[in-house]
C-alpha cells in the first residue's frame, strides 16, 4: 500500500482473480493485431487493453488555483524562494546561485527523514516519486506547515548572492 496509487473500486481486485485475467507487470513494448509484447519479449493476447498514462508529477497541479484566507495564492513553496532570492538581486548587481554543500545537505536529510519512516517511498517499487536514476523527486517526508517553515528558512542557508565579476 502506497508504492502505487490505490485503486479504489471494489471490483477491481476481485476481477484479477478471475481465471481469465492475468496481471502483467512489465511495461508495454508493442501493441499486435492481437495483443501486445512486454518488455520481457513475451506475447500476451488480449481482447480488451486499458492503457493509463499517468501524469507528469511536477504538474499535477498545473491547471488548479489554489486560494487561501482572504484569496491569498498558495502556490508552491518553491516559487517563493525563488521571487525572495530574485528580490535580493534588487540591492545590486550579481546573480543568486545555490550553495551546492547546501543542496547536498537539504537532499540527503529530505532522504534520511523518508527512509527511516519505514514507508512505501522508499520499498524498491517503480513509481512517480522517483526519477528514473532512483532519486526521490516528489515527496516531503513531513507536513505540509513543516514544509513551509523550511522553506522560508532556506534563505538563510542555501542561497547565495554572488556580485558580479
Amino acid at each position: 500500500m502506497g508504492c502505487k496509487r490505490p485503486v479504489p473500486a471494489s471490483t477491481f481486485h476481485p476481477t484479477l482473480n478471475l481465471p481469465h485475467v492475468r496481471l502483467v507487470p512489465h511495461p508495454v513494448t508493442a501493441v499486435t493485431e492481437t495483443g501486445l509484447v512486454d518488455a520481457t519479449g513475451a506475447h500476451h493476447e488480449a481482447d480488451v487493453l486499458i492503457m493509463s498514462t499517468g501524469f507528469p508529477p511536477t504538474r499535477f497541479l498545473a491547471n488548479l488555483e489554489v486560494r487561501g484566507i482572504d484569496k491569498q495564492s498558495q502556490l508552491e513553496r518553491q516559487a517563493e524562494v525563488a521571487a525572495k532570492a530574485v528580490r535580493r538581486l534588487e540591492t545590486g548587481p550579481g546573480y543568486v546561485d545555490t550553495d551546492p554543500r547546501a543542496q547536498h545537505r537539504w537532499v540527503r536529510w529530505i532522504d534520511h527523514q523518508i527512509a527511516k519512516k519505514a514507508n512505501a517511498m522508499e520499498s524498491g517499487c517503480r513509481n512517480y516519486y522517483h526519477a528514473p536514476n532512483g532519486a526521490n523527486i516528489t515527496q516531503w517526508p513531513g507536513a505540509h506547515l513543516d514544509y513551509l517553515v523550511a522553506t522560508r528558512l532556506l534563505h538563510r542557508i542555501g542561497i547565495r548572492k554572488i556580485a558580479a565579476p
